[in-house]
């Protein structure tokens, strides 16, 4: 591969039209090996399936949208999460997975299957999603092919059930002219694509805001959010509340969708590919042609060009939601809302990003206004200030958090879990003292998930 980090060939990389810089050629292995779409029936319809879904998930159809996905979000964290220590990647998981299916798939397709099993193996498709790329047999690859054989087969007999019928999945497969056979291979190409990137950036997004150098940007965050109802509230009360969170996430300048922007920016993948389809020139800083070869494997590195401060600016490889200039961006890649080129760039750039920015955005609301949470960690190597008392031998209280109402405190406790950061003597973009997991650098495509659990505590608050 040849990496581009000068921004005007990023600029040209994701902007040349298909016959200079082309992307299905780049993307095939992903399409053919790991959803097992032939590339010769599949490139074809790409780019109508990616103007269909852009209509589909356009900003102006959401509020209706996610004003299911609010309800289903609140639901599932009410039933599952009492108070107490948790993971937050689960807590995410739960609250992200089965909305995310029911607003793409529809009610008949969940009600039809089991979804903690579909669950399951989803995310055993999803950790083996890399690998299975590679050309490392298939055979050798047993959980991943179990789990992807679990998905289809469930897709497949909810096309025969006509179970997509009016819903989301089945107006993008109608509209793009895919046939029956291949219809359930693009739906789990939608699956992954729909919360790959939307899981490890809501888990983000939430970490980076209890970390205690940023709890000002928390304690902004919480002004913003609307005040959630008493537990003994009626129910309008508590559909109010809901509709206010999904203005708050449909507002793309608002102090969340910048805090996720950033948390995006700093957590995102290791690489974008593109392929050569003719010889060409393409501009460098310095006014030199970079001369690439038709067929040459180009690749843009998002993880590294959003620490460039060429492009974000001094202090690039710090989280500030406040971060001025963000929409200079714009310029350099063709990309505009989330920060950056996490979700790509030009006309190939995501087309459901506007619905998974909300439903981010959506997520980290409704936790940070239902529930107090906090980092929980035995690390006591912080550089945060001792609180003025101990609660107990072998505990120490430091701010960590800013409390869901009432300023800025949080307790660490020296528990029986090991501490997300215990095994990392080094932070990482956003977390300079390691107080999170580090980033799973292997994972090139898509938002970087965690390497470890990441331990807070919640409390119901509403």
């Amino acid at each position: 591969m040849t990496f581009l980090f000068s921004p005007p060939t990023i600029q040209h990389f994701f902007l040349e039209p298909d016959d200079l810089i082309a992307f299905g050629p780049a993307i095939q292995p992903f399409t053919q090996r790991v959803f097992g779409l032939p590339p010769e029936r599949f490139l074809p319809k790409h780019s109508a399936m990616l103007a269909t879904l852009r209509g589909l998930l356009a900003p102006s159809g959401l509020d209706r949208r996610l004003q299911d996905v609010a309800a289903a979000m609140q639901l599932h964290l009410h039933a599952r999460w009492a108070d107490g220590e948790v993971s937050l990647m689960e807590v995410v998981q739960d609250m992200v997975f089965e909305p995310t299916v029911a607003t793409l798939f529809g009610a008949r397709f969940c009600g039809r299957h089991k979804l903690t099993a579909l669950r399951d193996a989803f995310f055993k498709f999803e950790s083996g999603f890399e690998l299975a790329a590679s050309p490392l047999p298939h055979l050798l690859q047993r959980s991943f092919c179990a789990a992807r054989s679990h998905l289809l087969s469930a897709f497949r007999v909810s096309v025969v059930e006509r179970d997509f019928e009016g819903e989301l999945i089945g107006d993008l497969i109608k509209q793009s002219a895919i046939e029956p056979d291949l219809a359930p291979n693009v739906m789990l190409a939608v699956l992954w694509a729909a919360l790959s990137n939307s899981i490890p950036a809501a888990f983000w997004s939430t970490a980076f805001l209890l970390l205690p150098q940023h709890r000002s940007h928390l304690a902004l965050i919480l002004k913003s959010l609307p005040s959630a109802p008493p537990p003994d509230a009626p129910p309008s009360q508590a559909s109010e509340h809901l509709a206010s969170l999904v203005q708050v996430a449909l507002d793309r300048r608002g102090p969340l969708a910048a805090a996720v922007a950033e948390a995006v920016r700093l957590r995102s993948p290791g690489v974008d590919l593109r392929a050569a389809a003719a010889d060409a020139r393409l501009p460098l800083c310095d006014g030199r042609l970079l001369a690439v070869k038709k067929g040459q494997l180009l690749a843009v590195s998002p993880h590294e060009s959003h620490l460039d401060e060429r492009l974000f600016g001094p202090r690039a490889h710090e989280f500030d939601p406040g971060r001025p200039g963000l929409a200079a961006v714009v310029g350099v890649a063709g990309v505009g809302g989330i920060a950056g080129f996490a979700f790509g760039g030009g006309r190939y750039r995501c087309p459901g990003r506007f619905f998974a920015e909300a439903q981010i955005v959506l997520a980290v609301a409704l936790l940070l206004s239902r529930y107090d949470v906090r980092l929980v960690s035995k690390d006591l190597r912080t550089t945060g200030p001792l609180a003025a008392g101990s609660s107990g031998p072998g505990t120490k209280e430091v701010a960590l958090s800013g409390d869901a109402r009432g300023g800025p405190s949080a307790k660490i406790g020296t528990g029986h879990h090991r501490s997300s950061c215990e095994s990392s003597n080094q932070g990482s973009p956003g977390d300079p003292n390691g107080l999170l997991p580090q980033p799973e650098l292997r994972r090139q495509v898509g938002i970087r998930w965690p390497k470890e659990e990441c331990i807070v505590s919640v409390r119901r608050i509403s």
